[in-house]
This record gives structure tokens, C-alpha cells and sequence, in this order.
């Protein structure tokens, strides 16, 4: 970096570092030639000054501007050559080189005079170079930090917007564990704002972290050990009455000494994936019980449908009756097996009749849980399967089905109407028949009242509200 801003300076000035030498290497005809021009110059404002009392005060600004162009090369030479002109000036006419003693010191003057002159400039010069370049240097290093700064800021900016906007909780405590700074995630799982933590304990906020907390935070301070997966759970002022989960990091923050001086917090609010991962796992045994009693139910079906007096009519009574367990397992599986309303399910089992059945109902339908729902929608299914063979559905009669509930039964009423006359079964009573009533009295724990009136079946059943999630299974045999 030191070379680099050495360069930088070298670049900043006129002529570099080594100025006139340089400029004599670079350029070396024109440094000679513009001495030349002021020795010429300066001999000829002497030669109109004529004779004096200072003979040589003419050549003196021309050495001095000489030894500037290029340093003591230049300088030397204007001083020779102006040694020179007066030696020519001091010459008597004959060339017989006999100078007199007045004319020996003024050249000895005047050659102690040039060299000081030269020498003065020259240092003159190094010096004035070498504060050229130190302010060079300088400005170079200026230009350096403020692109530092630039960098370092635009960094830091970058910082407090992932700082701020970060969607993991952060938050810094000092060695009394009282908030210096939080984002705001932080703040809005405990509920003030952030200005409103700062200067304050985490339990000042949260209380019920302070038993297990205090103990791992001060422990930070004390060892300037990092604290990982640490599960905390309590109440916020964010969600009053409500317990919530917390997985957090505790971690050491150092002073430019090395001491630990604060604690850093990362913290996540894993509530709501607990309670999916349970969510998941009730499901998942609530599925697998549901395939296993799915799997005795249509053995079930398949055991007792023995009524059937062709193969076609045992295939078609078979797959009615899975296809009805498969309409309700689909609307179970869609309530994510938390149970079906009464009105859903009739609806969707009776759909198929269209308007020639009438359902009536309360507005508000009761929630059936998965086991009573299999069963209400495998009774309605031998309803209608039955009239749709042999009752009022097979001929352009109708059917009125109530629904009634309170706090403590419900009572479904099925009526015919308007269908052909009916009477007992000289066979006595079928599969629909027996699993109605297995149906109603073992899984339900209900009553039936099963009529073959002159006009019509009447079908009344009424069973307990389930108060709880019903897991009985049918019956695997008739």
C-alpha cells in the first residue's frame, strides 16, 4: 500500500521525484538551450548597462533562473559561461591573459557568488521537492482514506438494512444484559417497539425468561463461550396468554481490548413449526389408524354383501358402497381429518338425486368427527341406494330429510313419499338394512326407529352429539 501511494505522489507532481535531474535526462537540449538563451539574454542587458560598479549583478538573475530549469547542471553551466564572457571582458586588447589585481577579485567574487547561488537554489529546489512531494504523498493518502471511508460507510449502510430487515431476531445486550440495540423481528415477537426496549433487561419485557436466561447470558460474559440451539419458551406482551417457543444463540461481543463487553442474540420463533411438526405427526397416525380401519370396513362390505343374486349386482353394491367411504374420506382428508359438517356431508351423498330428495337442516350444521362421519355417510348411502331399488326413488316419488340437533342429540329423519306401495322383505332384512342398524346403535350409540309404512319407509335415527374425536371402528362381521 506504501508503494502504491508513493506512486500515486510521484504521478502528482510536475516533474516527479528527482525534478531537475530529471527533467535534464528527459529533455536535455531544451534544459541547455534555454540556459543558453538567458546567458545570451543577460550579456546583453550587461552590455547596454556598460561598465559599473557591479559588473556581473546581470548574470546572477540568470544563473539562479538557470540552476532552477534543471538544477546545478544548468546552473554550472550559465556560471562557466558567464566566467567566460568576464574573463573576455577583464582581457586586455593584446590577448596577453595579464589581468590586473582589481579584476582577479571581482571574478573571484563573482565565481563565490554563483556557486553560493547555485548551491542556495539547488537546496531551495530539493526542498521545495521534498514538500511537493510529502503534500504529494499526502493527498495521495486523503484520496486513499476518503475511498476507504466511501467503501467502509456504504458497508456499514449495508449492515443496518440486513441488521434492520433481517427476518431472524438480533439484538445486542451490554455487560448489565440491558438492550443496546434490537432490529425489528426482535421487537415484534416481544411486542414494544425497539426504541422502547432500549435501556432495558430482556426480562423487563419478557418475565418469564429470566429463570433460564440470566444464568446462559451472564455465563457469555463470565467465559466468552458461544451458547448454541438454546429453547426458551414464556408469554410476550405481543401475544399476552399465549406460550411461546424461542430457539436462540448467545454469543460474546469483544472490545478492541478483547474483553467481552456485550452479548449478541439471534433468536427464531419456532412456535408455529412445533406446532405443524405435531400437527404432521397427529396426522400421520390419524391416517395410518384411518387406512387400517378403512381396510376392515370394506372387508366388511365385502363379507357381508352376500344378498346380491348375480355377480353384476354384487360388483355394483360393492363398489357403491367403497365409493361412498371414498366421498367422505375425501372430505376428511380436506379438513385435515379435524372432522366434516352434518350439512357437507348429506349434500354431498344425496347430490346425485337432485331435487327429488329435500333436505332440511339447522343453519349452523354440528362437526362431525372422522368415525361418526363414516358412519352417518355410509347409512345415508344404504338409504338412498335402497330407495333408489325398491322405494320412493325408483318411481318418481320424493324424499324429505330433517336434520335437527341441540346440545345434546341429533336426529336425522328420513320420510318416502309419493313412491310404489311397500311391504316386508320376504328374504327379511339385507346388508343395507343390518348395516344401518350395526351402524346406528354400535359406532353411533344411537337408536333407530326403521318403519315400512304403507306410503313409504320412515327412518328416524337419533344419536348422541360426539364430544370427542370418535375412533370405533364397523364391525367386521354381520
Amino acid at each position: 500500500m506504501g508503494q502504491e501511494v508513493v506512486g500515486k505522489a510521484a504521478r502528482l507532481l510536475p516533474f516527479g521525484l528527482d525534478g531537475g535531474a530529471r527533467r535534464l535526462r528527459e529533455r536535455p537540449l531544451e534544459c541547455f538551450l534555454g540556459t543558453g538563451i538567458l546567458v545570451v539574454a543577460a550579456t546583453a542587458v550587461r552590455w547596454l548597462l556598460g561598465a559599473g560598479p557591479a559588473p556581473f549583478a546581470a548574470f546572477y538573475p540568470a544563473i539562479i533562473a538557470a540552476s532552477l530549469i534543471a538544477g546545478r547542471a544548468t546552473g554550472y553551466f550559465a556560471v562557466v559561461a558567464f566566467g567566460l564572457i568576464a574573463a573576455y571582458l577583464f582581457l586586455p586588447p593584446d590577448y596577453s591573459f595579464a589581468i590586473t589585481r582589481d579584476g582577479a577579485k571581482a571574478l573571484a567574487i563573482h565565481a563565490l557568488v554563483a556557486t553560493f547561488a547555485v548551491e542556495i537554489v539547488a537546496a531551495i529546489g530539493r526542498r521545495a521537492e521534498a514538500l511537493a512531494q510529502r503534500q504529494a504523498m499526502l493527498t495521495a493518502r486523503a484520496q486513499e482514506l476518503a475511498r476507504r471511508e466511501a467503501r467502509t460507510a456504504a458497508s456499514l449502510n449495508e449492515l443496518e438494512a440486513l441488521y434492520g430487515e433481517a427476518p431472524i431476531g438480533l439484538g445486542f445486550l451490554d455487560s448489565d444484559l440491558r438492550f443496546v440495540r434490537i432490529n425489528q423481528s426482535l421487537a415484534d415477537m416481544n411486542g414494544p417497539s425497539p426504541a422502547e426496549h432500549i435501556g432495558h433487561c430482556v426480562w423487563d419485557i419478557v418475565p418469564d425468561l429470566r429463570e433460564k436466561a440470566e444464568p446462559m447470558l451472564r455465563r457469555v460474559l463470565e467465559t466468552g463461550e458461544t451458547l448454541h440451539g438454546v429453547e426458551l419458551r414464556g408469554e410476550t406482551p405481543a401475544r399476552p396468554g399465549e406460550q411461546r417457543v424461542w430457539v436462540e444463540m448467545f454469543y460474546p461481543v469483544h472490545d478492541e481490548d478483547g474483553q467481552v463487553h456485550g452479548v449478541g442474540v439471534c433468536c427464531s420463533d419456532v412456535t408455529e413449526m412445533r406446532r405443524a411438526n405435531e400437527r404432521e405427526r397427529l396426522l400421520s397416525r390419524e391416517v395410518d389408524h384411518r387406512a387400517k380401519n378403512l381396510l376392515t370396513v370394506v372387508q366388511s362390505v365385502l363379507h357381508l354383501t352376500r344378498s346380491a343374486k348375480t355377480i353384476e349386482e354384487y360388483r355394483q353394491a360393492v363398489m357403491g358402497r367403497i365409493q361412498s367411504l371414498g366421498r367422505v374420506h375425501t372430505v376428511l382428508a380436506e379438513n385435515r381429518w379435524d372432522g366434516v359438517p352434518m350439512s357437507d356431508l348429506i349434500r354431498q351423498e344425496l347430490a346425485p338425486y337432485g331435487s327429488a330428495v329435500t333436505i332440511a337442516g339447522p343453519e349452523q350444521s354440528q362437526m362431525l368427527p372422522p368415525s361418526p362421519a363414516q358412519a352417518v355417510s355410509m347409512i345415508l348411502h344404504e338409504l338412498a341406494t335402497n330407495s333408489a331399488k325398491h322405494g320412493a326413488l325408483s318411481d318418481k316419488g320424493r324424499v324429505d330429510l330433517t336434520c335437527t340437533s341441540d346440545n345434546q342429540r341429533i336426529t336425522l329423519l328420513w320420510q318416502e313419499l309419493d313412491g310404489p306401495q311397500v311391504g316386508p322383505s320376504p328374504h327379511g332384512s339385507g346388508f343395507g338394512t343390518s348395516l344401518i342398524q350395526t351402524a346406528v346403535k354400535r359406532l353411533l350409540g344411537g337408536t333407530l326407529d326403521y318403519r315400512l309404512e304403507p306410503d313409504g319407509l320412515i327412518c328416524e335415527i337419533a344419536f348422541p352429539v360426539p364430544t370427542a374425536r370418535d375412533t370405533a371402528d364397523l364391525p367386521t362381521a354381520g
